[in-house]
């Protein structure tokens, strides 16, 4: 893979220096998006959180056509569907005295999100479509793929078990839980079209607003196999499932990702507006 991105980075880099500078522009757009997630754990709300800033260098093809290389710095957190755990439950009046006999299992929900950051790399292809002196719509369709190390996965457990009352929390002062975390690793592809508003400011300099129109993620997540903080119930690895393995969802990102704002800068254009 590292062959390929520098393959794809020498592709397009010698090419430019070669070329006219009003074939080349440079793009940012980024979005920090928050929002209530319903989960609530003693007392403290918690959000799901969105940060994206996208790079783009891209090269003109022609009047309306560009492409070139792009890259996302992500950061989320992201709320995760509850994790189940089993208490066994005891005969109050054994069979045999002094010993244990279980009669049943007690199943708990545990609410639970997951944290993770990293960079993804990729590659664009982008059309305009001018609809105004200094107005267009862009529809760009790209491809990325990022790698983060470092994800979380929090547990906000019930602590409430009679047989298991509390556990130390390496964060707080009391026995009440963190919660609980737990490390793992992620790989995103991502391939999708995003739409956008483009309003030309001067002869260089163009802002506007996107939406992810359509994506298709996957997501592949696999785990560690150390806990990462606080003390843990003696049964956690059997009781607590975690969600790894493939994640796939293909539709709009628009909820996930929000509206995003862009500043395109071309500095050796003479403009779209004024080009016509």
């Amino acid at each position: 893979m590292r062959k390929l991105l520098l393959a794809l980075t020498v592709f397009f880099t010698f090419p430019l220096i070669g070329l006219t500078q009003t074939e080349i522009w440079v793009e940012f757009d980024g979005v920090y998006l928050q929002k209530q997630d319903g989960l609530r754990a003693y007392g403290e709300k918690n959000n799901n959180l969105n940060g994206s800033i996208r790079p783009f260098v891209g090269i003109g093809l022609g009047k309306s056509w560009s492409m070139g290389l792009m890259g996302d710095f992500l950061s989320y957190r992201d709320r995760e569907e509850d994790i189940p755990r089993s208490f066994p439950l005891y005969n109050p009046n054994p069979t045999e005295p002094g010993g244990q006999e279980i009669i049943g299992y007690q199943r708990v929900y545990n609410q639970a999100a997951k944290t993770n950051e990293f960079f993804s790399f990729g590659t664009f292809l982008r059309k305009d479509v001018q609809i105004g002196n200094r107005t267009a719509l862009s529809f760009t369709l790209y491809g990325m793929k990022g790698t983060g190390e470092n994800g979380i996965f929090e547990v906000y457990p019930e602590f409430f078990y009679t047989g298991f009352p509390g556990w130390g929390c390496a964060n707080c002062l009391s026995v009440i839980p963190g919660p609980i975390e737990t490390k793992f690793k992620e790989e995103t592809w991502r391939f999708g079209v995003d739409l956008g508003f483009n309003w030309e400011l001067n002869s260089w300099v163009e802002i506007g607003i996107k939406a992810n129109f359509l994506e298709f993620r996957k997501q592949i997540l696999s785990g560690y196999p150390q806990l990462t903080n606080g003390y843990y119930p003696p049964d956690w690895y059997f009781n607590y499932p975690m969600n790894y393995g493939n994640r796939i969802d293909f539709g709009s990102a628009v909820a996930r990702e929000g509206i995003r704002v862009s500043v395109n800068l071309r500095p050796f254009s003479q403009g779209k507006g004024e080009a016509q």
